[in-house]
């Protein structure tokens, strides 16, 4: 067995632009759900348990599928019933304003992407470059669900002040 060195402790794991926003949706949801849980710690465990350093770790893959699912799953628990939502995803992302959760696709397509997740977190195994891709694919999901019309106009200003086209 390998001699466990004392003292070492890996730096957080950086993220891109697109996770850091999502973090801060995440948190935003949370608040406005289920008092104040951070569900951004959820997605940086998550992220971090995929990082090469702990993949010594035969159950990485399970432990980082289990911190995804989480996200989601906490809006079943009985714990959260009774708050400003019915103790469902569904209606919580709702309630956050999210303007693309009323489609029946979309909710059909997180709705997959959960289960591919709950499957990993039960040890059904996958390829690293299949779980790194069903990753990807559950944070754009989440990121598009966690879209509120505020945020659209917010990217609208944004892109007209970059690109100064009266100018």
């Amino acid at each position: 067995m390998p001699e466990l060195q004392e003292g070492i402790i890996l730096p957080p794991t950086e993220l891109t632009p697109e996770q850091v926003e999502l973090c801060r949706r995440l948190d935003s949801l949370g608040q406005m759900t289920i008092q104040g849980q951070e569900l951004s710690g959820m997605l940086m465990g998550a992220i971090y348990a995929t990082r090469e350093e702990c993949r010594s770790n035969s159950d990485w893959m399970a432990q980082s599928a289990h911190s995804l699912r989480e996200i989601l799953y906490i809006f079943k628990s009985k714990k959260t019933k009774g708050k400003k939502f019915t103790g469902n995803w569904i209606d919580a992302i709702r309630h956050f304003g999210s303007v693309t959760i009323q489609e029946e696709d979309f909710q059909k397509s997180l709705n997959t992407v959960y289960g591919k997740i709950e499957d990993v977190a039960h040890h059904q195994l996958m390829s690293i470059e299949k779980y790194e891709r069903l990753m990807e694919n559950f944070q754009m999901v989440l990121l598009r669900a966690l879209d509120r019309q505020v945020d659209i106009h917010t990217q609208i200003d944004q892109f007209f002040s970059e690109k100064k086209l009266w100018e």
